[in-house]
């Protein structure tokens, strides 16, 4: 009920609106379109910043998490330059020294008493250590079972390395270079030199035997290997070792080189503050790590893999997906919390939440995992925020402007409406002026005659109210005399007037007759007085006479005359 009363307010409204000037209904539809259309600009703005501002939040979002990332793959990709620097410069001298061995030093003539023997007394240790030259030590007999032609060969290659070596500092060598030969009755050169103690057996080292069955199982001589990591003999530090085959001028295998790198060659990597990394073997074991854990591990000393979850976070099947990772290059499973981030992830349960991880091959020996948490990525959105707050202020700045704009414009059209109709008003003034002249020329004489007629009109049914109203009052004396001067007029009862007088005229005569010798004492009536005694007997009698028709007095009137 209540919404068919608004309804019909609304209706009433508007119909008073159509009873309006022109100009005033133009005004109020013009400001009506005009508030319409605010409101509809405004909203759709707000609604468009909002949109604008969830938009530009996902957007900059994305491309902050997506420049974090490009900046974790840049540092990633100078890791892992980094950490196959020392195996490349290794391939270097091994391919190197392969090619010093092919060369033609049969026509040399050396005798084993030129070879640099490695001391084993300590005290005289001292001078050899400060020399860059390879000495060597024989592993079970001093007699040299090899033919002649080979002794000079390995002889003469050793001269030649030396003679390479010798203006090289041994500071600037980290690493320990050797060749032996394929049996253990031969000696064993070493770079630089050590004290080498006799039951060392190259034979039974792990770089030998994967050596010889690498050659076994690939039938090249002269491949190049990377060892697994095993303890040095002398140190007990782990280590592992770039070997490769030594071949004569008939590509006969002939002996091993080596090179041998320890982990601190390593150490650089772990100096990113912001990036966390582990060397793992094949086998997953650490090797090297920056990752604070909450015990201390020497892992030079204790094995410890990664899938030990107390010990990384890590599980068996996280290993299983990192070594995914690694053999498809960047195509294992995407576990990231976050769907935005296209990126190998894994939870840790060591720092409970998602890690982004970065899986480096080096040379199908280890893998070099560098990760870094996700919720670091996608909470550094300060430049992002910063972006999104510039393009608000703008979007802000116009939407101002645009209700700037709608005010002066809703002003300068209440200017200009006015103006507008101005031209408008003057014309419709000037078609009604000629139409009210025109209509006059034609009709003047048929508008003043229908004027004047409207006027006696008006003055005969004034009279007529006037004669009605004085009627009115001169019949409320008496409903009898009402009666019987409606009498008087009418023709209808011309007779009844004329019976009547004659017993009027009958009933005085009587009087006068029967009253003769009374004449003194008596009034005769006349029909005056008769009239005006039969007023006072009705005038007494008013409450209680009904008013009759003419036939009712007509009747009684007939039967007083017959009764005469």
């Amino acid at each position: 009920m209540q919404k068919l009363t608004r309804f019909n307010s609304f209706i009433h409204h508007f119909k008073c609106i159509r009873n309006m000037k022109m100009q005033t209904q133009t005004f109020i539809l013009q400001s009506s379109i005009f508030v319409l259309v605010f409101l509809i600009i405004i909203t759709s703005q707000m609604i468009n910043k909002n949109m604008m501002d969830d938009i530009i939040q996902r957007i900059t979002k994305e491309i902050e998490i997506k420049t974090n990332l490009k900046q974790i793959n840049i540092q990633s990709q100078f890791i892992k330059y980094q950490a196959h620097y020392p195996l490349e410069q290794g391939f270097k001298f091994l391919e190197s020294f392969n090619r010093l061995n092919q060369m033609i030093l049969k026509d040399q003539q050396t005798s084993i008493n030129k070879l640099l023997d490695c001391k084993q007394v300590e005290e005289s240790f001292n001078f050899f250590s400060k020399m860059p030259l390879f000495c060597y030590k024989f592993t079970k007999t001093n007699i040299i079972t090899s033919d002649e032609s080979l002794i000079n060969h390995i002889i003469g290659y050793q001269a030649l390395l030396n003679s390479i070596f010798l203006p090289i500092s041994i500071s600037q060598f980290q690493k320990t270079m050797f060749f032996t030969f394929i049996s253990d009755e031969e000696y064993f050169a070493i770079l630089p030199p050590k004290i080498v103690p006799d039951i060392y057996l190259p034979s039974q080292r792990p770089w030998y035997l994967e050596q010889i069955q690498s050659i076994q199982q690939t039938k090249q001589n002269d491949v190049i290997v990377i060892s697994s990591i095993y303890q040095d003999f002398e140190t007990q530090k782990y280590e592992f070792t770039l070997t490769k085959g030594i071949t004569d001028q008939e590509q006969h295998f002939r002996g091993i080189f080596g090179i041998d790198q320890t982990l601190e060659h390593y150490k650089e990597l772990l100096l990113y503050k912001d990036l966390n990394i582990i060397l793992v073997d094949l086998k997953g074991r650490m090797l090297l790590s920056n990752l604070m854990i909450e015990q201390e591990i020497d892992l030079s000393k204790e094995k410890k893999y990664i899938y030990e979850i107390g010990t990384t976070g890590f599980d068996e099947n996280d290993w299983k997906q990192i070594v995914n990772e690694a053999n498809q290059q960047g195509q294992g499973t995407i576990e990231c919390s976050d769907k935005d981030i296209k990126q190998f992830c894994r939870y840790n349960t060591f720092f409970k939440q998602d890690l982004i991880i970065i899986v480096i091959n080096i040379s199908s020996q280890f893998y070099l995992l560098v990760f870094q948490s996700l919720a670091h990525i996608t909470t550094d959105v300060t430049r992002a925020q910063e972006l999104q707050d510039e393009i608000m202020s703008e979007i802000t700045q116009f939407l101002y402007y645009c209700i700037i704009v709608a005010v002066i414009l809703l002003l300068l059209s209440i200017i200009i409406i006015p103006i507008f109709f101005r031209p408008l008003k003057n014309i419709q003034t000037m078609i009604k002026t000629q139409m009210v002249q025109k209509f006059t020329i034609h009709y003047d004489h048929l508008f003043f005659s229908n004027r004047k007629k409207n006027k006696l009109a008006f003055f005969e049914e004034s009279f007529n109210v006037f004669k009605q109203k004085l009627l009115d009052f001169t019949q409320s004396k008496s409903q009898d005399c009402y009666i019987i001067e409606n009498f008087k007029y009418p023709r209808q009862q011309q007779i009844i007037i004329s019976e009547l007088t004659s017993f009027i005229k009958f009933q005085t005569f009587k009087d006068k007759i029967e009253n003769l010798p009374n004449q003194n004492n008596q009034i005769v009536q006349s029909p005056k007085l008769f009239c005006d005694t039969f007023l006072n007997y009705s005038q007494d009698n008013q409450n209680n006479v009904i008013q009759i028709s003419p036939r009712d007095v007509t009747f009684r009137i007939e039967l007083q005359h017959n009764q005469i």
